[in-house]
């Protein structure tokens, strides 16, 4: 919302359109995927993208024990179950366990990464585009914002 209202007082604009909140979430997806772009996959934690670089070499899995042989047992086990908790958060990792005469084994899988992306755009008109100067690619959202019906519903700034 911060953006939008950027936006709305650069376009001397006493409210806030969907024009602005639009070319906001334009503006906060084209950071997303910069970052993206420049950082891949990594995670921020060098241990967790060290195990998922291990895991996607592998389809059989890891397990604690191969996971820990990795780091030539140079990590403990609070270290390790930090970065595997951050893999299955991010869902770029999941164990299975299964069960054996003894105690059961936790394996660990890399995630498939999702093939296609989908990106739901409109049209808009040249004279609602040029309502807000640093609109470049303007995405209709109005199932995500409540559907509003008009430009008037939002309030003032």
């Amino acid at each position: 919302m911060r953006l939008a209202c950027l936006y709305a007082l650069l376009d001397q604009s006493a409210i806030v359109r969907r024009v602005h909140l639009n070319a906001a979430l334009e503006l906060w997806r084209f950071c997303e995927d910069s970052a993206r772009f420049i950082f891949g996959d990594a995670l921020g934690n060098p241990l967790a993208d060290a195990i998922v670089r291990a895991l996607r070499q592998t389809s059989e899995g890891m397990t604690r024990t191969q996971i820990r042989d990795l780091f030539g047992r140079n990590r403990n086990a609070r270290e390790i179950e930090r970065a595997l908790r951050i893999l299955a958060e991010q869902g770029v990792a999941y164990p299975r366990h299964k069960q054996t005469e003894g105690r059961p084994t936790e394996r660990w899988f890399a995630a498939v990464p999702a093939t296609t992306k989908t990106t739901e755009t409109t049209e808009v008109s040249r004279a609602e585009a040029t309502n807000c100067s640093s609109v470049v690619n303007v995405v209709d959202h109005e199932t995500r914002w409540g559907g509003y019906a008009s430009d008037s519903d939002w309030a003032d700034v």
